[in-house]
């Protein structure tokens, strides 16, 4: 028997129910920015290839995930043009933002892979479970309310951990 599985989580067991650029571009809209999902989910690709997944050695909690998708997001917009430029510069990013970011904090934004469940039930029977991820806090709400949580003993973010993969830190 395997003492222990570290499993990622989005990308891994959890996908968005709907493709970043489509939110992206609807939940602008009621901005009264016009954007085509395709340049928005191209832009927030890079956006987040771009900022270093190590943000949590810089500090923890609420705040610093918080300002660090504000600034994922803002990159986003930056490269969607001059009125979406505007906009991310504007005194209405941040409150817009903040809607956004919540957005993403409900178990109903996310949905299970297909196999998800069943891996999950093979797995168990042979190790003990964590999920050990990049993703933030909101991460444990979102696996509590797809009912995935009770499969694991830990579930480690690279903000608690202050470490993000694939630093050693973040896996001790």
């Amino acid at each position: 028997m395997l003492q222990a599985l570290f499993i990622d989580a989005a990308g891994t067991l959890i996908q968005t129910a709907e493709p970043v650029g489509d939110v992206y571009a609807r939940h602008f809209q009621s901005d009264g920015l016009s954007l085509a999902p395709g340049p928005v989910l191209h832009a927030f690709t890079a956006s987040f290839a771009a900022y270093d997944p190590d943000y949590a050695a810089h500090g923890t909690g609420d705040d610093a995930e918080h300002a660090y998708w504000q600034e994922i997001v803002r990159s986003t917009l930056l490269a969607c043009g001059p009125d979406a430029t505007a906009f991310a510069h504007s005194d209405a990013f941040p409150p817009s933002f903040d809607r956004l970011y919540r957005y993403y904090s409900a178990p109903d934004v996310w949905r299970l892979y297909p196999d998800t469940l069943e891996f999950l039930d093979r797995a168990a029977s042979t190790a003990r479970l964590a999920v050990v991820s990049n993703f933030d806090q909101r991460l444990i709400p979102i696996l509590e309310g797809l009912a995935l949580a009770p499969y694991f003993e830990q579930i480690i973010t690279s903000s608690r951990a202050r470490a993000a993969k694939p630093a050693p830190a973040i896996f001790q």
